[in-house]
Parts: structure tokens; C-alpha cells; sequence
């Protein structure tokens, strides 16, 4: 079967190659649309073969990009970007890969097994927007390869950061504003501005720009400023489970759970940072030690069940067990 599916991604290949050579000697837009759909062909064989483990992901995307800077030469040079849409492109593929049954069938001791594999290539295929960054002028080695993507990374995160003190800086605005004039409207305001840091800092962290720790300093340090002004003077702890932390009061077996989520917000419960540590440490503590008596209470309760199907190995003691 993996024979045969690379079999098929030489023989677009050199479909693709040939389409390129004819638009070389006659650059018609009939030549140009045979050209992007054996392009198409290629593309979708190659992805096939790498959803079905027949290619590796970095060897998929060397062979789109290689036909991608054949493509780029001729149409866009300089242009470091092309977006092409397989949906109408399914049909092409499709009927290229009825047209080489002979080719693969080598590779099938049968001709029923051959059909089996066409036909789950064909009910798998997706509409897909496949993107490739690939032209002559962009070419290089691969350290120059890893340059150009770094550097598009970079301008990427800075445009993240750039956001989060941007917005940062209207939320502190806002309360500056609040503090003038505390009115509901100001304060409405501010709780708006103080959501959008949040949005864009936790936006930051599901990217990868901003690590999980830097996260959640730039949302205290804002959540701070606004405890500040709306709630001064009161330390808010809030737990997600109905019972309180202190009692450790929960059910495994109803799937409650009991997750230490603490705003230490306020000027007066802010603290310094060994002390905010020894807070938490604590309360990873208790939460640790009751799980742990968990284990150990349901390891008990798992042992009298075996003593009791010793006594009696009846089916019922077997299901308790």
C-alpha cells in the first residue's frame, strides 16, 4: 500500500513538472489553470499520504514546497505566499487517480484489495486551504529556511506584546478615570478594559508567546489595581467546590474536585512574595493530603471487599470487589 501511494505522488510529480514545462513554452491561461490543477493533484496526495502515515510531516511539507517554488517561479516571483483551495480541486484528484490504476495495481496482489485503498483515498478527501511559503527568492539552506521562519515568529509575538501593553495601558487609563470620578459608568468601564487585558494576555499564553507564569503576573498585576478600587482592604480566596478548602470535604466518586484557585488581590493581603509562596505551599499541602487519604481510605474499603469474597467467592462479593 505505501508503495503504492508514493508511487502515485512521483507520478503526479512528474505530471506536475511536465504542466510546468508546457506553460514554459506557452504561458496561455489555459496552460496556467493545468498547471495549478495538476498542482492540486500533488497537493492532495501528498496529504493524503501523510494522514495515512505513508510520508512524515517535514517530508510532506519538503514535497509541497519543492512543487511550490516551481509553481511561484512562474506566476509569482518574489511573492513569498500562495493559498490554494482543494475543494475544487477534489474533483481533479479524483479522477487523476482512477486514471492510474495500472501504475498501482503493481503494488496489489489484487485487484479488489487495489479498490479498497482508491476508494478510502477518495472518502477521506477534505476541502482544505493548504498554504505554502515557497518561492525562488526565498530559497536557501535550511539555516536560512529557520531564519526567515524565526523572523516572521518574532514580528508575530512582538504584534502579541505590543497588545498587551497597549490595552494594558487603556485599562490603566480607566482607572485613573475611576478614581476621578467613581461612578458606575466609570466603573463599567474599567471592569471592560480589565476583561480585554485579560482576553489578549490569555490569547498570549495559548500562542506560546507569553509563558504560563508571565500570564497570570501581568493578569494579577492588573487584577490588583482594580481590587484595589473596587474591594480595598478585603482579601478574596475563591475555591470552585461548594465546601470549603479547610474541611476537604469531597466525593471521588461524584466527581467533585477541589481546585485551589486563590486571589490574593488587595494592598493588605498582597504580601511579599515568600509569604504569598508559604500561602500557597499550604494550600497545595491540604489539598494533597486529602487526596492522598482518598487513596488510602479506598485501598481499605478495596481489601475488606477481597477478605469478604474470601469468605465468599459468590458472584455478588466477586462484583463489590
Amino acid at each position: 500500500r505505501n508503495q503504492a501511494y508514493k508511487s502515485q505522488v512521483r507520478t503526479f510529480t512528474k505530471k506536475f513538472m511536465a504542466a510546468c514545462e508546457i506553460y514554459d513554452q506557452d504561458p496561455s491561461p489555459e496552460n496556467r489553470s493545468a498547471m495549478e490543477s495538476a498542482l492540486g493533484v500533488v497537493y492532495g496526495i501528498v496529504d493524503k499520504c501523510e494522514s495515512k502515515g505513508v510520508l512524515h510531516k517535514n517530508t510532506a511539507n519538503r514535497r509541497k514546497a519543492k512543487v511550490g517554488r516551481q509553481y511561484s517561479q512562474r506566476t509569482q516571483p518574489g511573492v513569498a505566499m500562495m493559498a490554494f483551495s482543494s475543494e475544487s480541486e477534489l474533483s481533479d484528484v479524483e479522477s487523476a487517480l482512477e486514471s492510474e490504476l495500472d501504475v498501482a495495481m503493481m503494488a496489489f496482489s489484487s485487484e479488489s484489495e487495489f479498490y479498497y485503498m482508491s476508494s478510502d483515498m477518495d472518502s477521506d478527501a477534505e476541502g482544505e486551504t493548504i498554504a505554502m511559503f515557497a518561492t525562488a527568492a526565498s530559497k536557501g539552506t535550511s539555516p536560512a529556511k529557520r531564519a526567515r521562519q524565526d523572523q516572521v515568529r518574532r514580528r508575530r509575538n512582538q504584534a502579541y506584546k505590543s497588545q498587551v501593553r497597549t490595552f494594558t495601558k487603556k485599562f490603566m487609563a480607566a482607572c485613573e478615570i475611576y478614581d476621578q470620578d467613581p461612578s458606575p459608568e466609570n466603573r463599567s468601564a474599567m471592569e471592560s478594559a480589565l476583561g480585554v487585558v485579560y482576553g489578549i494576555v490569555d490569547k498570549c499564553e495559548s500562542k506560546g508567546v507569553l509563558h504560563k507564569n508571565t500570564a497570570n503576573r501581568r493578569k494579577a498585576k492588573v487584577g490588583r489595581q482594580y481590587s484595589q478600587r473596587t474591594q480595598p482592604g478585603v482579601a478574596i480566596m475563591a475555591f470552585s467546590s461548594e465546601s470549603e478548602l479547610s474541611d476537604m470535604d469531597f466525593d471521588i466518586d461524584s466527581g467533585a474536585e477541589v481546585q485551589s484557585i486563590a486571589m490574593f488581590a488587595t494592598a493588605a493581603s498582597k504580601g511579599t512574595s515568600p509569604a504569598k509562596r508559604a500561602r500557597q505551599d499550604q494550600v497545595r499541602r491540604r489539598r494533597n493530603q486529602a487526596y492522598k487519604s482518598q487513596v488510602r481510605t479506598f485501598t481499605k474499603k478495596f481489601m475488606a471487599a477481597c477478605e469478604i469474597y474470601d469468605q465468599d467467592p459468590s458472584p455478588e462479593n466477586r462484583s463489590a470487589m
